[in-house]
């Protein structure tokens, strides 16, 4: 079984080698856009459960953006985190009129369109859009190494918005799939679907899904700095 630190250094190189990366550069320390990343989000958007998605939980990554203003563009509301959930109102929730959602789709975009929300203001998740460095046909993920993608969702499950049935979906370069096990953690989410320029792979995964906030997993001074989670304790209290 491979690291997750392993994996990403490998996917990195190899991306980098065969030039498949797309900007922003350098690919590492970051979810690698890549070249073909508009043919895979055509691909999500051609999936029937892509029909019925209103409203669409995104990472705010590079090589996701054609499939946030697919979104956008389609009238639907996508959410996008506040960087490291520093805000109580940790959310963006983004509606644009079509002419804006290319405009609107970027991290900056977001920001300047969008409208911080605080979890308990935002609409139940039809889909969720993870970003990734890279991932398995069991749906295996490994992300940048911050750890705030699952933290997010684990946040929108403790306020009711999501549920264990919400498809889970990535768009990656085919370089980025991997058939080695996958070093994983028990907050790690799965993924379902996984997109890319050329394929869709359906994920077969044993483990079943669990978008939970692990407590014990969550040092003081973490908690201390991410209001929602401060909030969420003394609720819990």
């Amino acid at each position: 079984m491979l690291s997750k630190n392993a994996v990403r250094e490998m996917i990195w190189r190899r991306m980098t080698e065969q030039k498949v990366g797309s900007l922003p550069f350098p690919l590492e320390g970051r979810i690698p856009n890549f070249k073909g990343a508009s043919r895979a989000a055509q691909r999500v958007s051609e999936e029937k459960f892509w029909e019925g998605t209103q409203v669409i939980k995104a990472n705010p990554d590079s090589p996701q953006r054609w499939l946030r203003e697919r979104a956008l563009e389609e009238g639907k509301v996508v959410y996008m985190a506040v960087p490291r959930l520093t805000k109580r109102k940790c959310f963006v929730e983004v509606k644009v009129p079509p002419t804006e959602a290319r405009k609107a789709s970027s991290i900056k975009g977001a920001f300047k369109y969008g409208t911080p929300v605080h979890p308990s203001e935002m609409k139940p998740i039809d889909l969720i859009v993870a970003g990734s460095v890279a991932v398995n046909h069991l749906g295996e993920r490994v992300g940048k190494g911050g750890g705030y993608s699952d933290l997010e969702l684990a946040i929108a499950h403790e306020f009711e918005l999501l549920d264990e049935d919400v498809p889970i979906i990535t768009t990656v370069h085919d370089i980025q799939v991997l058939h080695e096990r996958l070093q994983q953690e028990p907050h790690d989410i799965i993924v379902h679907h996984v997109f890319t320029p050329t394929t869709v792979v359906r994920c077969q995964s044993s483990r079943k899904k669990t978008i939970l906030l692990h407590w014990d997993r969550l040092d003081e001074s973490k908690i201390k700095k991410i209001p929602i989670l401060s909030e969420l304790k003394r609720m819990r209290a």
